[in-house]
C-alpha cells in the first residue's frame, strides 16, 4: 500500500467519525428546538425542573439547540472536507478536541464519569491525524543514496 493511500484511508475513516458525531449533533440540536418550540415531553420537564436553570426552559432549549446546530454543522464541513483527502481539517477537528477536553482531564471533578470515552474519542482522532500527517512528513525528508563517485576522491 501506498503512502497516499493509507492517508486517504485515515482521512476517510475521521470523516466518518466527524460526519457521525456532526449528525448527532444536528439531530439533538434540532429536537431540542422542536422542544423548546413546542414543549418538552413531561418526563423531561419534571427531571428539569429540580434544575436550577439562568432562564427559562424554552430559552434555554432554543439556545442549546443552536449551539448544537452549529458545531454539528462545523463537523460535518470538517468532515467534507478530511473525505477529500485534506490533512489540515483533521488537524484543526483534533486540535478542537483537544482544547475541550484536556481541561476535563486535568481536573476530573468538574465532569465525573465520562473520562474514559474522552480519551478513547481523543486517542483516536490524535492516531488517525497522525497517521495522515506521516506520509506528507517522511516525503517532506529526502534521503539521497551516496554512490562512490560521489565521494570526492
Amino acid at each position: 500500500m501506498s503512502s497516499n493511500t493509507i492517508r486517504l484511508i485515515a482521512c476517510r475513516i475521521y470523516s466518518l467519525l466527524f460526519a457521525a458525531f456532526g449528525m448527532l449533533l444536528m439531530g439533538g440540536g434540532l429536537m431540542l428546538l422542536y422542544w423548546s418550540a413546542y414543549g418538552a415531553p413531561a418526563e423531561v420537564r419534571l427531571q428539569l425542573s429540580e434544575t436550577p436553570l439562568p432562564m427559562d426552559l424554552a430559552t434555554f432549549f432554543a439556545l442549546v439547540g443552536v449551539v448544537c446546530v452549529f458545531i454539528g454543522g462545523a463537523h460535518a464541513a470538517l468532515s467534507i472536507l478530511a473525505c477529500l483527502g485534506r490533512v489540515w481539517p483533521m488537524v484543526a477537528g483534533t486540535t478542537c478536541w483537544a482544547l475541550l477536553i484536556v481541561p476535563s482531564l486535568i481536573r476530573p471533578e468538574a465532569s465525573p464519569g465520562s473520562h474514559k470515552s474522552q480519551i478513547i474519542m481523543l486517542g483516536t482522532l490524535a492516531v488517525l491525524t497522525v497517521v495522515a500527517l506521516t506520509p506528507r512528513i517522511v516525503s517532506s525528508v529526502r534521503v539521497t543514496p551516496h554512490t562512490a563517485r560521489d565521494q570526492p576522491a
